[in-house]
């Protein structure tokens, strides 16, 4: 079997089988070595695990503006969902995107970072990607810097005591966290390559005085800036674009790309042009994403109401073997929604940004069978 898993990447149907080797093979050997070979043949191809931070540096420096880049999160089948998302990315000419799992998708969805990293990038060569692809997570951070995530997201407010009264006191010790980590990652960084850090501001009070006293504490505790965005509590509800770009203004003063909010699914789509034209830095999209798969209309009864009930990971396999006809009409609902979602957010065309600011450097680290 060993012999055999490299040219399973020869053939469409061949990467089909290759992914869920890597996903579903119950010796955790032969999972591994699924999970190496799909890395080592993108690399091979051209399609390398890669860092934003380049993107973001420019940012930053005021260069280039006028996108918000998407950050995907994605549940079930997600090889099929990732498969949508490069399609739409290569008919639009988008550099600019991610693919991320969170500490609850990774708990609902039963997928620990290595499997995860897998999917995306046997999707990508399933596609005929070429290029960087941006894995990033909030998960254990040795873990998922093993499995080619190198955009991370931290947050230091689990971690600490009752909220206290003044902005300063709520972030203080979770900036101060924020930067301690954002130490030990740039740590475990691999040569040439600058991990793209994310600092996530505790409580759910979305303002230019909790960005600031997050920011003027971190840079205290790391002299410079620690972070290359933050994650804000902005709520749709309010639908405040503005205070987003007041935000980003503050990010920028102190050497920080911007900042970026979670879309809730109930927010309008067309109101997703008002990131870019607000100066939102990136959008996480995880309930839109999700939903499309979850109330399709070919998803079983069973497995819709799983999914409603976010027990993707139990009925894992079920949502992977859906008929041939289901996981197309699927794919191609998801495809119709990134399509939409990239030219709203502004990113149609950052493939060039992408080459120009984005030096992808393959690595090929070593994974651990139980991940």
């Amino acid at each position: 079997m060993a012999r055999a898993l490299p040219s399973l990447a020869e053939s469409p149907a061949g990467i089909d089988t290759l992914v869920r080797i890597a996903v579903f093979a119950v010796d955790p050997s032969e999972r591994d070595l699924a999970r190496r070979v799909i890395r080592s043949v993108c690399v091979e191809r051209g399609i390398v695990a890669a860092s934003i931070q380049g993107l973001y540096e420019a940012v930053a420096q005021g260069r280039i503006a006028g996108f918000s880049v998407p950050i995907c999160h994605l549940r079930g089948p997600v090889y099929d969902a990732a498969r949508a998302a490069f399609r739409a990315a290569k008919a639009l000419q988008v550099g600019a995107f991610q693919f991320a799992i969170s500490r609850v998708e990774m708990e609902d969805g039963c997928t620990r970072p290595a499997e995860y990293s897998a999917c995306i990038l046997a999707a990508a060569l399933r596609e005929g990607w070429t290029g960087p692809v941006f894995l990033r997570s909030d998960l254990a951070i040795r873990e998922a810097v093993d499995a080619a995530f190198f955009n991370l997201e931290l947050d230091g407010s689990p971690f600490i005591a009752p909220e206290p009264p003044s902005a300063q006191e709520r972030q203080r010790a979770c900036a101060e966290r924020a930067a301690d980590t954002a130490k030990f990652v740039r740590s475990l960084q691999p040569p040439g390559l600058e991990i793209s850090v994310c600092g996530r501001l505790r409580g759910n009070r979305c303002s230019v005085e909790e960005v600031e006293a997050f920011l003027e504490a971190c840079l205290r505790r790391a002299s410079g800036a620690a972070m290359s965005t933050l994650s804000v509590p902005w709520s749709a509800t309010s639908t405040d674009f503005e205070i987003l770009r007041d935000i980003g203004a503050v990010c920028r003063a102190r050497g920080v790309a911007g900042a970026g909010p979670a879309v809730e699914a109930t927010l309008p789509e067309e109101k997703y042009r008002e990131f870019p034209r607000n100066d939102a830095v990136e959008v996480h999209l995880a309930a839109a994403l999700q939903q499309i798969v979850a109330e399709h209309p070919k998803l079983p009864e069973a497995l819709r109401k799983a999914s409603a009930a976010r027990a993707w990971g139990t009925l894992k396999r079920e949502l992977w073997e859906l008929p041939p006809a289901a996981l197309h009409a699927i794919g191609e609902a998801l495809e119709s929604k990134f399509l939409r979602t990239f030219s709203l957010l502004g990113v149609k065309g950052t493939r060039k940004l992408i080459e120009a600011h984005v030096k992808p450097v393959p690595v090929l680290t070593p994974l651990s069978a139980g991940l």
